[in-house]
């Protein structure tokens, strides 16, 4: 995160964001976004402008927190992208908010996120990144700002440790704990008011994460249609979750979909925002997950779920998730086989990419329909929602 005052207005995007930084104005904005600002300011100056008032690191402003005793303190958690992170991180800060009397903790986050954690009383403030300065300065106090601490989260999990540790012990370290805290997971309960379709209840609901927010962690569409071409139980519901963008994508699929056994319904038609989203996933029997959002979702309300991890480690990235059957690609790929703890060598250091003429990773195409029709069908009758006897499975 960076400081970053602006003399002229400057728009930032990329597939997901379109972010707008008005002049003369001073704003906290995550790293992602300072490649275009670097740019723009160089074109700035190219024609004679600056861009700029100034762009300095986060810790020029705030007191970065080492463990230090937070009663009577502020503390702002940053994170821009990353359901699992502010999930994980939830815990964490209601732990702290019960330890330190007067603690007040602000959440500087995604604006398509902040609503998850309203309504919950944890949080003192939830406001969108990038936060404009003076919004932040009216509701902590000019000068108690100046005392807070803070604790960012970006890129967390890129780093070395993420290949041996758990995301949720990673978010414990960054904030120097060393207790034994449980994984309680919670949203904003304003869900519950959603209005939405109605789920029959005769039915077998299986949720399916349609894509993940890199390639890297998706499954490709054409194996998607052939688990659900080749699903054997009758009366069943298929319902894609995905963001509104590959609506057109998923309904094209689905024209290639033909099982006299299920259903489809593709609830990127349906779903328009987050907590609409999360009454679907409330209302699911099992679902056949990717590592986003979504399977951090399922885990918030304990349904089954087979996760789809590739090349990360599941039992790793699952270790305190209830009800999950978590499969990687390891045992299948020929170089990662005898690293099976972790492979995170994606291109171009990947061999099999390379042999693969593939931009990433291709360790999803080595986790067959087959094998997950069969490990889906395990689930449902470990978890009592189905007997296989009963279909001949």
């Amino acid at each position: 995160m960076r400081i970053c005052h602006p003399l002229h207005q400057i728009t930032m995007e990329n597939k997901d964001h379109r972010l707008l930084l008005e002049e003369n104005k001073t704003y906290i904005v995550p790293d992602m976004f300072f490649a275009q600002i670097d740019q723009a300011h160089q074109n700035a100056l190219l024609q004679g402008k600056k861009l700029l008032k100034y762009n300095k690191d986060i810790s020029k402003k705030f007191i970065e927190y080492n463990g230090e005793d937070l009663t009577d303190k502020i503390l702002i958690v940053m994170r821009f992208g990353a359901i699992g992170d502010l999930i994980f991180i939830y815990p964490i800060v209601k732990y702290l908010k019960k330890k330190y009397k007067g603690l007040k903790i602000y959440l500087l986050c995604n604006k398509n996120h902040n609503i998850l954690f309203e309504n919950l009383g944890v949080y003192d403030g939830i406001f969108e990144l990038p936060t404009e300065m003076n919004v932040l300065e009216e509701k902590i106090g000019k000068h108690d700002i100046l005392l807070a601490y803070y604790v960012i989260f970006e890129g967390m999990m890129d780093s070395q440790q993420a290949y041996a540790i758990n995301a949720y012990d990673l978010h414990k370290q960054k904030f120097k704990i060393i207790e034994d805290i449980p994984l309680e997971l919670d949203v904003n309960p304003e869900w519950k008011n959603k209005e939405i379709m109605e789920l029959p209840k005769d039915r077998l609901k299986i949720g399916i994460n349609f894509s993940a927010s890199s390639f890297i962690r998706s499954w490709k569409p054409q194996y998607i249609v052939e688990f659900v071409n080749n699903w054997k139980i009758p009366n069943t519901i298929f319902y894609f979750f995905d963001t509104p963008n590959n609506k057109e994508l998923i309904n094209q699929y689905m024209l290639q979909m033909n099982n006299s056994n299920m259903q489809m319904i593709n609830l990127t038609e349906y779903s328009s925002d987050l907590m609409t989203s999360i009454k679907y996933i409330a209302g699911m029997d099992a679902f056949l997950n990717l590592d986003s959002g979504i399977c951090h979702l399922t885990a918030v309300f304990r349904k089954p779920q087979v996760i789809l991890y590739g090349a990360f480690h599941s039992e790793l990235r699952s270790l305190y998730y209830n009800n999950v059957i978590a499969i990687n690609a390891m045992p299948q790929c020929p170089y990662a086989v005898t690293q099976y703890k972790g492979c995170f060598n994606h291109a171009p250091s990947c061999k099999l990419a390379k042999e693969y003429n593939r931009k990433y990773a291709p360790c999803m195409d080595l986790i067959t329909p087959k094998f997950v029709l069969n490990v889906m069908y395990n689930m449902l009758e470990t978890f009592e929602i189905i007997k296989k006897s009963d279909y001949g499975l």
